[in-house]
């Protein structure tokens, strides 16, 4: 507890090794809860196993629900360089920021979130925008209510970008390459989300085999 009367705690330049096989170096972090309910979270990583972090989850400041949604995507994979910022109130993020490596990630496909497996590549992100540039070889997409089967992706490179604003988002897909042994080619990209008028895809596709 400060002098203002939050609760707050801080960590700096942490290593941790557990017998679980979690391993943290160099990490850094911060949490601060003030009087008014207003919450904010920093982290910083250099490296993190994501198949060792759930038995702690449950010790994390997250929200009931956002605990609920990681735990049913069961997420697994190695991130690199991770940075998070976050601040919320009563659950609610007002803002959060997110930069990472990943390799061998992976979700389970769960409600309306496709699953995949071993990709590779980085994010950023924030409450506003985001971009995905993905270079992956030998990964899993995972349409569950499209598909009846996963669709195995030789190699999927390119970039998913995105807009969020109070009216509308976009999702942009430019250049993302896929290739196995049934197909090979090129998906250009834009899905537009409008709360009174539903979604509207532009789609163009260059394939080969």
């Amino acid at each position: 507890e400060n002098a203002n009367g939050d609760n707050a705690f801080k960590v700096n330049h942490l290593t941790l090794n557990t017998n679980n096989g979690l391993r943290l170096q160099d990490a850094s972090g911060a949490y601060t809860k003030a009087l008014q309910g207003e919450e904010s979270l920093s982290l910083s990583l250099a490296h993190i196993d994501l198949a060792y972090i759930k038995p702690y989850l449950v010790q994390l400041p997250l929200p009931a629900d956002v605990l609920q949604k990681i735990t049913s995507l069961s997420p697994k994979g190695k991130l690199n360089d991770l940075t998070l910022r976050w601040a919320g109130k009563q659950a609610i993020t007002k803002n959060y920021q997110l930069q990472t490596k990943f390799s061998g990630l992976g979700i389970l496909a769960h409600e309306k979130i496709p699953g995949f497996d071993n990709l590779t590549g980085e994010i950023k992100a924030n409450q506003a925008t985001g971009k995905i540039t993905l270079d992956t070889l030998n990964a899993k997409l995972d349409f569950k209510d499209i598909l009846r089967w996963p669709i195995p992706a030789d190699k999927l490179s390119g970039d998913i970008s995105w807009r969020i604003s109070d009216r509308e988002t976009k999702i942009e897909v430019s250049e993302l390459s896929i290739s196995n042994p049934h197909l090979a080619g090129t998906i250009n990209a834009d899905y537009l989300i409008d709360g009174n008028k539903g979604g509207l895809l532009d789609l163009t596709g260059k394939f080969g085999k």
